[in-house]
C-alpha cells in the first residue's frame, strides 16, 4: 500500500495525489479496519468457546512455535493450523 501512495505522489500530474488525497486514502485504511476487526474478532472468540477442541489446538500451536516470547512476522509461516483458522473465519463474516 505505501508502494502504491508513493507511486502516485511522485506520479505525472494526472495520477499525482496531493495531501487531501493522502489524508483521505489514509483515513480510509483507518476506518475499514475499524469496522471488520471487531467482527471478526467476535465471530473467532464464538467459535473458540463452542468448539474448544480447535482452541487447544490453536492454543498448542502457538505455544509450540512462539512459547513466551513475542511474535514476529516471520513466526506466521510456521503457524499453519492460525493461518488456515483465520481463513475459515472469513467464511463467517
Amino acid at each position: 500500500m505505501v508502494k502504491y501512495i508513493f507511486f502516485y505522489l511522485g506520479g505525472d500530474d494526472v495520477y499525482r495525489m496531493d495531501d487531501q488525497d493522502v489524508m483521505a486514502m489514509g483515513m480510509n485504511i483507518i476506518f475499514a479496519g475499524y469496522a471488520t476487526t471487531p467482527v471478526f474478532i467476535d465471530v473467532l472468540l464464538g467459535l473458540l468457546v463452542n468448539y474448544q477442541d480447535i482452541q487447544e489446538s490453536a492454543y498448542h500451536e502457538i505455544q509450540e512455535v512462539i512459547g513466551d516470547r513475542i511474535p514476529t512476522c516471520e513466526d506466521k509461516s510456521k503457524l499453519p493450523f492460525i493461518e488456515g483458522l483465520c481463513h475459515i473465519l472469513t467464511l463467517y463474516i
